[in-house]
């Protein structure tokens, strides 16, 4: 039997107010509803984990503490991101280069590099 989960769903006018009555200073409710629309309060709610006490939020802790820490992950995600692009290239460039080296210009179109449909469907589920 599975547990029934009794929590109600919050509008989001409910989720600031929420957030408040467990201590979360919020100076700008109209700013906090349009993130939370944004973002949705689960999502905000783990950036302010480092911020949580058994009693609800460290005294002091605000909405702005947990939008600099989304600013931050977005700011390292979008560096990783385009670290992976010149990585993804990086890599590419050099299998084709050790192919064009050891196959010639039309490596890719010669079926021997690639196996027999048979070796592939074998590793398939």
């Amino acid at each position: 039997m599975k547990p029934v989960y009794a929590k109600t769903p919050l509008t989001i006018p409910q989720q600031v107010e929420h957030l408040q009555q467990r201590g979360l200073h919020i100076p700008d409710t109209a700013r906090a509803q349009l993130v939370l629309r944004r973002v949705g309060l689960y999502r905000l709610k783990g950036f302010l984990l480092p911020y949580k006490t058994p009693a609800g939020y460290v005294p002091g802790t605000s909405f702005a503490d947990a939008e600099r820490l989304m600013k931050l992950d977005e700011a390292l995600r979008l560096h990783g991101l385009g670290a992976m692009q010149t990585v993804e290239v990086g890599v590419r460039q050099a299998i084709v280069q050790w192919m064009l080296e050891r196959h010639g210009l039309r490596w890719y179109a010669d079926p021997v590099h690639l196996g027999s449909p048979e070796q592939w469907n074998s590793r398939l589920p």
